[in-house]
């Protein structure tokens, strides 16, 4: 396949992007059973690579590294299930947690704009139409909007999965839920 290579930020891991050879629509149901009966000799490298491939680290926080758009990866498998780990990766529209949530903006003009209200002062709303870059953002007069809601659609892709085969995802998983650690007992290869 036409593949491009680049470099992702802080991961300091280089992977590829572009088309890939292999395309599934991955539910909860058919990953979960792997991940109940525990990971075990996942391999670490390739877990680390998922992460960078999916750019998870544009928009989470997680082993020191990356940013706080989305969750703080780090503290994940302390604060939540694995299951619910993975249904927010396959299902981020399921739950959308306030902090992370985008608002529509309608206004008066008849144009809808959707983004993240990052504070209301003087009358107007200081708004990142990128909720990836919030320090690129514009005032927008709160008498020039008609009315504020929240966005049922996560700033995280849908899919996201998609490219990705069954060992590749449960690496993934490892990764994530070791907090990074190589040395973690999920990596260990067993006698």
């Amino acid at each position: 396949p036409p593949w491009e290579r680049r470099a992702v930020g802080d991961a300091g891991v280089e992977v590829q992007v572009g088309q890939a050879d292999f395309s599934k629509e991955w539910t909860t149901a058919e990953l979960l059973p792997d991940l109940k009966n525990g990971l075990k000799e996942r391999k670490y490298e390739r877990g680390r690579r998922m992460y960078a491939e999916a750019l998870c680290i544009k928009c989470h926080y997680f082993n020191g590294a990356g940013t706080e758009i989305g969750p703080d990866l780090t503290s994940a498998p302390f604060r939540l299930s694995t299951r619910k780990i993975l249904e927010s990766i396959i299902e981020p529209n399921k739950i959308i947690g306030d902090p992370y949530s985008t608002q529509l903006l309608t206004l008066r003009n008849g144009e809808k704009t959707s983004g993240r209200i990052l504070c209301e002062t003087n009358g107007k709303y200081q708004f990142a139409p990128d909720p990836a870059k919030p320090g690129d953002f514009v005032d927008v007069h709160k008498d020039s909007v008609i009315s504020v809601s929240k966005s049922t659609t996560s700033i995280m892709p849908e899919k996201l999965l998609r490219s990705y085969d069954r060992e590749e995802i449960l690496d993934l998983m490892a990764y994530i839920l070791s907090g990074g650690d190589p040395g973690d007992k999920i990596f260990q290869r067993e006698p």
